[in-house]
């Protein structure tokens, strides 16, 4: 039974690898189009100085509905370029980070699984030390407490 419990660790860890990988390259990918939309975003704003600028060149389809809202949102000072519209692939690598932590999780839980009953008693002791230890110290410490 143990060597099936290593061999789970060691998929998840290659999954973990793989997922860690992914995720930065969907990070990078998300960032230079976030900064790309950006600068356009910025070109277009010395472009279109007033709302009505802005909903006519979208009338003759010069641009987009989302480019419109952002460009809108920043003449009234609503919002930045930073805060427009996910794109999809800032959607994407939070896609990834979710199944990114529910892999870590996996392994965190087959790593704790493997542990013999000893160790496993050690480490609980240690944490039960750790929480009356904060404990103690908040009662000791707290101003509140009559």
């Amino acid at each position: 039974m143990k060597p099936k419990r290593n061999n789970d660790i060691k998929a998840v860890e290659r999954v973990v690898k793989k997922l860690t990988a992914l995720k930065a390259s969907a990070d990078t990918k998300a960032l230079e189009k976030k900064t790309r939309r950006n600068e356009i975003l910025k070109k277009q704003m010395a472009e279109y100085k007033t709302e009505e600028e802005i909903s006519e060149a979208y009338g003759w389809e010069l641009i987009s509905l989302d480019e419109r809202d952002a460009l809108m949102e920043l003449l009234q000072g609503v919002e930045s370029p930073d805060h427009a519209v996910m794109t999809v692939d800032e959607i994407y690598a939070l896609e990834i980070q979710d199944l990114l932590s529910q892999a870590k999780k996996r392994l965190r839980d087959l790593e704790w699984d493997a542990l013999p009953k000893a160790e496993k008693e050690r480490i609980l002791k240690i944490q039960e030390d750790r929480v009356e230890e904060k404990k103690r110290r908040e009662k000791v410490f707290n101003p509140w407490d009559f």
